[in-house]
């Protein structure tokens, strides 16, 4: 659900009419647009997928990755890797350009250099044009946060450029590329806290009890909203009660355990580089030792973050193109695990 209007309709309808607790909305300014009905009714929001920080509300744990818990293994990786100049494009909100943001900050630290920066239309399916001019400048890497389809168009004309480039992301996950006609001679790297070609015994249960085809990391973020808002309601009935059963400890999940921190609501976890390969699937090239602490605020040093940030639309967050899939996702776990919830927004 994209249309922040609509989402305040709808959960204010619902909270009028008793349900307090809900999984999901797939961008900020949905979940911006909702906070005041949360504090007004006693509303508690568990919060699927990444995000670009800066928030910290009582009525919300957030359940996806800040940007510290990707871009701070990622970028330096990609630089060993591959090289140091990156062209950066995205869609055109503020997730993209935030994240960019912070790109820039990186690189400026780690010695790289940005060679191209540019942003589209949400739904934009030529990128001819940008393609010819990223491939004069030969990046080492092309750095995308483009999101639904227009992914799919830019990385399939994106194999015609000589040489191959490849192309990174904090954003493109399993069901992306299983929409793409891809000839696999181009090299593509995600980072998520969840592949579903992970090895745990967690993730071996969770894919043999749902018997889902294709899972993001977005999707195993749901699964874990369903199973932490479980375990709150089991032990409390009110939602501040709720929260506080879920903060301060160890869950177990499928992208491993994960912890709750009391003081920002936001999840613990592992940060993962997946290399995507021919069958689909990615290979875990790096996973972090521990669990990467979430820093929603500012993470980098400030004379870093001086560069003046662009106007651009009002829709902010992280689009989840496999929306859909997750909704059904969620409705299934949460007929299993706790008949109590009733709506998902």
């Amino acid at each position: 659900m994209f249309r922040p209007d609509v989402a305040y309709q709808v959960t204010k309808e619902l909270l009028e009419q008793g349900v307090h607790y809900f999984i999901g909305l797939y961008t900020s300014a949905s979940r911006k647009r909702i906070l005041p009905l949360l504090d007004q009714f006693d509303g508690l929001l568990l919060y699927p997928t990444q995000y670009e920080g800066k928030e910290a509300h009582s009525s919300v744990i957030y359940c996806g990755p800040t940007p510290n818990q990707s871009l701070l293994s990622f970028v330096p990786w990609l630089m060993q890797e591959e090289g140091t100049r990156f062209a950066l494009i995205g869609s055109d909100y503020i997730y993209p350009r935030e994240m960019n943001v912070y790109l820039h900050a990186l690189m400026k630290q780690y010695g790289g250099s940005i060679v191209r920066e540019s942003y589209f239309s949400l739904g934009e399916r030529s990128f001819e044009r940008e393609l010819n001019k990223i491939e004069q400048l030969r990046p080492d890497v092309i750095f995308s946060t483009l999101v639904g389809d227009s992914v799919i168009h830019f990385y399939e004309q994106s194999e015609l450029l000589t040489p191959h480039i490849p192309i990174a992301s904090t954003i493109t996950s399993e069901t992306e590329f299983a929409e793409m006609q891809l000839t696999g001679e181009q090299r593509h790297y995600s980072c998520f806290p969840y592949f579903q070609s992970s090895t745990n015994a967690s993730n071996a249960r969770f894919l043999n009890d749902f018997n889902v085809p294709l899972v993001s990391s977005a999707m195993e973020g749901a699964y874990n909203c369903v199973h932490l808002l479980a375990e709150g309601m089991n032990k409390a009935n009110h939602p501040s009660e709720v929260k506080t059963k879920m903060t301060n400890r160890m869950h177990s999940a499928p992208r491993g355990d994960i912890f709750v921190d009391p003081d920002n609501q936001h999840v613990h976890m592992k940060t993962r580089i997946g290399e995507h390969e021919a069958d689909g699937r990615f290979q875990v090239r790096f996973e972090s030792e521990k669990r990467v602490a979430p820093t929603p605020f500012t993470f980098l040093d400030k004379k870093l973050q001086r560069r003046q940030r662009p106007q651009s639309p009002m829709t902010t967050g992280s689009p989840c193109y496999s929306s859909r899939s997750l909704n059904r996702l969620v409705s299934t776990l949460i007929r299993s695990s706790c008949s109590r919830v009733t709506a998902i927004c």
